[in-house]
């Protein structure tokens, strides 16, 4: 594949869980287990005032093109 085309199909993103279900589900998670995510990409503000934002594109890259998601539902494929 071309480095445009991973670039294009892939994403870094961070994940904030909306609740603690949504948490304790995330610990949950293990290696080869295929999940579909749902939410919606925020931007985030800490205490301290220091913050992220989100990226809304998906050619860019480097530092700032990470997307931040609320994760709001987890949906966990059965073992085949």
């Amino acid at each position: 594949m071309s480095r445009g085309a991973i670039i294009g199909h892939s994403a870094n993103t961070h994940i904030i869980p909306a609740d603690v279900l949504i948490a304790q589900q995330l610990r949950g998670l293990r290696p080869g287990q295929t999940v579909t995510l749902s939410g919606d990409l925020v931007d985030g503000l800490r205490d301290d005032g220091a913050s992220i934002h989100t990226s809304l594109s998906r050619t860019d890259t480097g530092a700032g093109a990470c997307e931040i998601m609320l994760l709001r539902e987890i949906e966990v494929e059965p073992y085949r």
